[in-house]
């Protein structure tokens, strides 16, 4: 037992090290709502641009809240991606009654594409503006937000901003969850490295990559991407890779976004790409990561159950801690405090991802099944290897 309570208390204080570095990076983060969106400085014109598939209980909301932007010169690109649910027909009233939106209609996809990543391309092409913003389709927006957006790219001749939005749930638990991959992610893609240029930093999130039109022209475009299915971090790589200037920041007060509203639509969710990203689709990495994101509960156990004090201690310290980090990006206080300890549940997802993929050789993502080997191939986000020069 003592050697069992010495691995514990290893393990619980480097988590609570591990919040106090997730707290530090999103401490020294940019924060969109203290930019001065009145500045006197001429905002380029805004191509917003947002692929969707089946999402005609989620699209309504948040396109409203965007077209309230007080940003000039906006348009809207609304791509309807082989929608069976209402969707386009959705679209077609937004463009008939709101002159900034267009509809861009995706009846077949091409060979050797996923879905969203050929939305995205056709949004693209139909694209007017200077500046680019590639968003998904349930996301809401402060009427400041774009322009607060853009003017921190202009003020700092940026390439590309990328923002944390407030990742609202129903559910507790799942906020909880949420947390605890967000925590992950932050320590994977470290922001404060992205945000002071270092080679190999690079990052991208699907609620808000806003991206300059001629840094984009000069890449290979999503073509390149046609196959990653971590599209917004890949966004984030292709432009880090072509010398693009990229910062990310924290938008919790202006974007928000409901990720998913139980534990249960999230470990679903999930299954298209935590085994092919977060273990590159490869048995062992994945048992590893499941071994990793159960070990901080068995040393709780391990402490409940020896009755040791001060291992208990060190838990309720990380709660604490991660409490206290919550708040930082708008979550509640007691998810944030359950967050260390739901390594378990995302456990569970890359379980049950691997054992979908594994057994289908298929990623299902948007009612279209995909060859593994193939997404492989095309995978272009590889945790864990050098960044490669650029190329054609």
């Amino acid at each position: 037992m003592t050697i069992a309570l010495v691995i514990s208390g290893t393990v619980l204080s480097a988590m609570f090290l591990l919040i106090l570095f997730v707290s530090r990076e999103v401490r020294g983060m940019p924060r969109l709502e203290e930019v001065d969106a009145t500045a006197p400085i001429e905002l380029p014109s805004l191509s917003v641009v947002i692929p969707a598939r089946d999402e005609v209980d989620t699209l309504g909301p948040g396109l409203t809240s965007l077209l309230e932007s007080r940003y000039p010169g906006l348009e809207v690109i609304l791509v309807n991606d082989r929608s069976t649910d209402g969707t386009a027909e959705l679209m077609s009233r937004f463009a008939e009654e709101e002159p900034r939106v267009r509809v861009v209609h995706v009846e077949t996809l091409p060979e050797g594409w996923l879905g969203k990543l050929h939305a995205l391309h056709r949004g693209t092409e139909a694209a007017r503006g200077e500046l680019l913003l590639f968003a998904d389709a349930d996301i809401h927006y402060s009427p400041e937000a774009l322009a607060r957006a853009a003017t921190w790219m202009q003020s700092e001749r940026l390439d590309h901003v990328t923002l944390i939005p407030h990742m609202r749930s129903a559910s507790l638990l799942a906020e909880a969850v949420t947390g605890h991959f967000g925590a992950i992610f932050l320590w994977v893609f470290r922001p404060s490295r992205v945000n002071r240029g270092v080679p190999g930093a690079f990052v991208g999130i699907g609620a808000f990559n806003m991206v300059r039109r001629s840094t984009f022209a000069a890449t290979p475009g999503w073509e390149w991407l046609r196959l990653e299915v971590a599209d917004d971090v890949g966004l984030g790589f292709l432009l880090h890779r072509h010398g693009a200037k990229s910062r990310i920041g924290l938008g919790s007060q202006d974007i928000a976004v409901a990720w998913y509203d139980s534990v249960a639509d999230m470990v679903r969710g999930l299954e298209k790409n935590l085994y092919i990203v977060g273990a590159g689709a490869q048995a062992g990495r994945a048992a590893v990561a499941v071994a990793g994101l159960l070990v901080p509960w068995g040393a709780l156990v391990t402490a409940a159950i020896a009755g040791s004090l001060e291992l208990v201690g060190v838990a309720a310290a990380c709660a604490v801690s991660a409490g206290m980090y919550a708040t930082q990006v708008r979550s509640r206080v007691l998810a944030g405090a359950l967050s260390p300890f739901c390594g378990p549940i995302i456990a569970l997802a890359m379980a049950r991802s691997a054992w979908a993929v594994q057994r289908s050789g298929q990623v299902r993502w948007r009612d279209t099944a995909y060859d593994i080997g193939e997404l492989l191939q095309g995978q272009r986000v590889q945790l864990g290897k050098e960044l490669e020069g650029p190329d054609a």
